[in-house]
């Protein structure tokens, strides 16, 4: 019995160890894109930590819920970008890795115009945010783009988001 009770304290103990909290803090850039979501999901107000950065706790339901909403928003905004009526001519599909590390925007280039990039750069904070909510950490966690054209061929340097959000 002894050994039994042992056994459940430790697998506690390395549960509570190894990250399975539901507590994620972001960096002060991405915590605002946060209270946006708190009425609807219902999360508690973020503990602003003296980096700058916000920890938030969620009950286990309440992050479920923040992924999904975020990994929605992630298609519908593909979808926008890419469908029948998009913003831009230039871009023919967006397609991104399982865990949202990796963005590949697939360009004409015939009709390409730098400007255009901005339509897909808010997917680094968004793959950020969901990367944080998976468990990664706030201070390396990081989202790389690319752009390529229909033949395959890079357009330009890949771009990262701690190349363009983190400054320091």
């Amino acid at each position: 019995m002894r050994l039994l009770a042992g056994l459940l304290f430790g697998a506690v103990l390395v549960l509570s160890l190894t990250g399975c909290s539901n507590r994620r803090t972001f960096p002060k850039e991405l915590a605002a894109d946060l209270e946006d979501y708190r009425p609807i999901i219902g999360y508690d107000e973020g503990r602003t930590n003296s980096d700058g950065s916000v920890t938030y706790s969620f009950k286990k339901e309440q992050r479920e819920k923040l992924l999904t909403m975020y990994k929605e928003d992630i298609e519908a905004k593909i979808a926008e970008l890419t469908g029948k009526n998009r913003p831009a001519a230039s871009l023919t599909s967006v397609l991104h890795s399982d865990d949202y590390t990796r963005f590949y925007v697939i360009i004409n280039s015939s009709s390409f115009d730098l400007f255009d990039t901005a339509y897909v750069l808010p997917f680094l904070r968004t793959g950020a945010v969901v990367q944080i909510l998976n468990g990664a950490d706030y201070k390396t966690v990081d989202v790389t783009m690319e752009f390529v054209d229909l033949t395959g061929v890079t357009l330009l340097d890949p771009t990262t988001y701690q190349r363009i959000f983190k400054k320091d």
